[in-house]
């Protein structure tokens, strides 16, 4: 029986072909491996390894996943990976076909393949880009999913390679793939977050071999001899009796010579230093895979059926969302032209305790998302626009002149959908999560900001009151000319802002990284998508390398204007010149730096009194939020 060709058997012999000769068959190179164990994990093995993952011209990630696979051998890592495996896979979900839960289609996904394809999207959140081979079909069915090995992958041209050490392979775009039933997962810049946690394995092993020669040379009792003998051979012939008393337990000496066994001193408070040391690499190791320090390494391994059982956190809602963001438009794309029935659907993980059936007016994220395949924004569950009806009741409360200062309930409205930016990057104000300050003081800004829009608006209303003869209007007239314009605050602009939200958020967060590791890599990189629809100044800035503390990241770190894709990737790169770049209005500020996420004029162009009051309210209303939430 003839063997079926590989993967990449089949796309080097599509997209190059060896010569055939009298001695070289027109066949291709067999796939070699790679020895796992050739590289140290050390600090500066990794700073090398990173470097040639990004080197500009012949990138290689060979040395840096050999450094992950190391690294994913810590037995903390893999239970923490365990951990946001069972939590995953053990989240229900739900099938839309057009407006209709249907519970049949689930019958395609409940398969093994499909536990695969959900191992494989977060191991490439740690090991970076990555392609899942769904493999061919069997009775019109996937079999298995399994991550293509990466070795064989140069990320950042889209190649294939039959040997680790090829700088130039096989090229491969969406229609190859599609062909070979394979996916892409991740960006292919991205080299994952085992960047991080492999820094952090490396500072355990110091920790752990530190701690091993210490109790080597303090930990073990002292042999005391005093003699009285100044001859050299006599002397030597003690020091070798002394050397071998731990294996024969006796002593052979002269009469006169004293012998004493020094225990040593209690070396408790040492070890304590040692363990607290590699205690705060495992803390900062769970932190980055689940966003929370609190579980251990045993509930690991309790199943999937208790790791379901637990609250999930925002980290791993955060994590559902862009899973089911891959499977409606990567994985359901793919099955609908492969034959599956799956035409028109959506597939929607249930990650609330509840579901809530009784608002039918609020669609889940999923089935927005896909009816707006062709916009570039991305809705929360929360984030759903305001109904006519609750505007219209904010225009009557305020006609009648029942408004007194903030309104409340618009206050919470803006408050809610900026909250939920935060979330939707991973944000958590429990005191687990690593940046639950930063969290903190992020919610404040964000509960200021609403309350200076409210006012702004009211503003903007209190001029419809009156008409162009200097009389005040009646309820019909205002409602006709204030509709448009709250619903641009309360619509147009709030989806725009909550964007600027979570940018900014996102950027925060990067930020406190970046302080932490600076040691390391000192230096920050603007990253522009290069595209069309990049702004041109913004594309001048891409590649731009200067000091994390440099004067310049004060007012030019991103984002950098509405819908501003832009990001920072820090590295030990030598710096380059400074641009010249002024960045759009309401955006001169370092929401990491300013722990803020606007600015310090949008909306505020109010008397110092007003702004005064405006801020009293917002520390009263979000105390009281705050207090309604406990």
């Amino acid at each position: 029986m003839t063997k079926k060709p590989s993967i990449l058997e089949r796309l080097l012999d599509k997209f190059a072909p060896i010569p055939p000769t009298k001695r070289r068959k027109n066949q291709p190179p067999p796939l070699q491996p790679d020895n796992i164990n050739r590289i140290g994990l050390t600090i500066s093995n990794l700073k090398e390894a990173v470097d040639a993952a990004e080197d500009a011209y012949n990138p290689t990630r060979n040395d840096l996943q050999l450094l992950y696979k190391q690294a994913r051998k810590d037995s903390h890592v893999e239970s923490q990976f365990t951990i946001a495996v069972n939590k995953v896979q053990s989240v229900p979900y739900i099938i839309w076909q057009g407006d209709t839960e249907n519970d049949d289609l689930k019958y395609y996904f409940k398969r093994p393949w499909f536990d695969g394809y959900l191992e494989g999207l977060i191991d490439a959140e740690l090991m970076g880009y990555t392609l899942l081979e769904l493999g061919d079909l069997v009775n019109g069915e996937f079999v298995k999913c399994s991550v293509f090995p990466r070795r064989y992958v140069i990320a950042d041209r889209r190649e294939m390679i039959t040997h680790p050490a090829m700088l130039r392979g096989a090229p491969y775009d969406d229609a190859v793939l599609e062909g070979f039933h394979m996916l892409e997962a991740g960006d292919p810049a991205d080299l994952g977050t085992m960047q991080l946690i492999t820094l952090e394995v490396i500072y355990k092993n110091f920790s752990r071999a530190d701690w091993s020669d210490f109790n080597e040379r303090y930990g073990k009792p002292i042999l005391d001899i005093a003699t009285d003998t100044s001859d050299d051979q006599e002397t030597m012939k003690k020091v070798a009796m002394a050397s071998s008393f731990g294996s024969n337990l006796y002593i052979v000496r002269d009469f006169d010579d004293q012998v004493n066994i020094l225990e040593a001193k209690s070396t408790s408070s040492n070890a304590a230093n040692f363990e607290r040391s590699m205690r705060m690499s495992d803390e900062y190791i769970s932190k980055v895979i689940n966003g929370q320090s609190g579980t251990s390494d045993e509930k690991a391994f309790v199943g999937s059926a208790e790791v379901g059982e637990r609250i999930l956190n925002d980290y791993t809602k955060a994590r559902l969302r862009r899973i089911s963001n891959h499977i409606n438009y990567s994985l359901i794309p793919l099955m609908v032209k492969l034959g599956y029935p799956l035409a028109d659907c959506t597939f929607e993980f249930v990650i609330e305790e509840k579901r809530d059936d009784t608002n039918a007016t609020q669609e889940p994220v999923n089935r927005l998302v896909a009816q707006k395949k062709k916009t570039e924004l991305i809705f929360s569950p929360d984030l759903q626009p305001v109904a006519a009806s609750a505007l219209d009741s904010w225009l009557r409360r305020y006609f009648e002149g029942t408004v007194q200062g903030v309104d409340k309930t618009m206050w919470q409205f803006t408050l809610r959908r900026l909250l939920r930016a935060l979330s939707d990057v991973g944000m958590s104000y429990e005191a687990t999560y690593q940046y639950a300050d930063l969290a903190r003081t992020l919610r404040h800004d964000a509960a200021v900001f609403a309350a200076f829009k409210n006012h702004d608006e009211q503003q903007a209303l209190a001029k419809l009151l009156v008409g162009a003869d200097g009389k005040p209007v009646n309820w019909q007239t205002f409602r006709k000319a204030a509709a448009p314009l709250t619903e641009k605050y309360n619509r147009e602009w709030l989806l725009t802002e909550y964007s600027q939200a979570q940018a900014s958020a996102q950027m925060a967060v990067k930020w406190e990284g970046f302080q932490e590791a600076k040691d390391l890599y000192p230096n920050l990189r603007y990253d522009a998508v290069m595209d069309e629809f990049t702004r041109d100044d913004h594309a001048a800035l891409d590649g731009t390398v200067l000091p994390i503390d440099d004067p310049f990241w004060n007012r030019n770190y991103p984002p950098n204007g509405w819908g501003c894709r832009c990001t920072v990737t820090q590295t030990d790169k030598p710096a380059t010149r400074k641009p010249d770049f002024k960045p759009d209005a309401g955006f001169r500020f370092n929401p990491g730096k300013d722990r803020k996420l606007f600015d310090d004029k949008t909306y505020k162009d109010v008397d110092e009194a007003t702004a005064l009051n405006i801020r009293a309210s917002a520390e009263t209303l979000l105390n009281d939020y705050l207090d309604e939430q406990r």
